[in-house]
């Protein structure tokens, strides 16, 4: 097994026959009509968390909280549920394009070590700024939680991971949703030891966006957020 990526007990609603009311794509993609679009769906949609709002008369930093009390709340009442033992994640995203060609975008869902970019095996491709970082540590700082997930491309010269990730996508899948239009499809492998992650070295992955990963290391080092964010 790779010391980069692995197998982790991720947490999943566990109202999957209602799913595309429940979930909303990144944060960064969401404008304010939106998250309101998506908060009405549910009560339970993600946006509530992944964009708290303070409530009235508090100041804006009170959303923080906000998130941190109804993620709590989620899990106590049993709306989330943490998967039993460490897994993979396969996702499918069957969507059309404009020219009404059919694509399949498959990937995996793993967990990433905390790991800086000085060894070179994960590396930035964009700039990004203070704020929406500063944001995002905040939130993963009142939560103690990933809210969301990170962008990776990783080399697979021998298609081995590809492959297999087609493999478990030939099955029925444990979950199923649809986003804008958006077909979702959700596989969870539990017999890891038969998935084929690579040891990754040196240099290998390049994420998508840069806002995020900086905060799971300054986390880990206990380290202050910087003024730039």
């Amino acid at each position: 097994m790779s010391d980069l990526v692995a197998p982790f007990q991720g947490e999943r609603y566990a109202a999957v026959d209602r799913l595309s009311s429940l979930i909303a794509p990144p944060y960064d993609v969401i404008d304010q009509a939106e998250r309101a679009r998506y908060a009405a769906l549910a009560a339970e949609n993600i946006v509530h968390v992944m964009l708290p709002e303070a409530p009235p008369g508090e100041p804006d930093e009170a959303r923080y909280r906000v998130a941190a009390e109804r993620l709590a709340n989620w899990r106590r009442t049993g709306v989330l549920r943490r998967d039993q033992q460490p897994v993979l994640y396969v996702l499918a995203q069957d969507f059309t394009l404009p020219t009404g060609e059919k694509r399949t975008r498959r990937g995996l869902f793993g967990a990433v070590a905390a790991e800086g970019y000085e060894p070179r095996r994960v590396r930035p491709h964009e700039r990004t700024h203070a704020g929406p970082k500063a944001d995002r540590l905040a939130l993963m700082r009142a939560t103690a939680t990933n809210i969301e997930s990170i962008f990776l491309l990783a080399p697979d010269r021998d298609r081995t991971l590809a492959n297999a990730v087609a493999a478990v996508s030939q099955g029925t899948p444990d979950a199923t949703a649809e986003l804008n239009g958006v077909g979702i499809r959700l596989w969870i492998v539990r017999d890891v030891s038969r998935f084929p992650i690579p040891r990754f070295t040196s240099p290998t992955a390049i994420t998508a966006t840069k806002r995020r990963a900086p905060m799971r290391w300054r986390i880990r080092e206990g380290r202050p957020i910087a003024c730039s964010r």
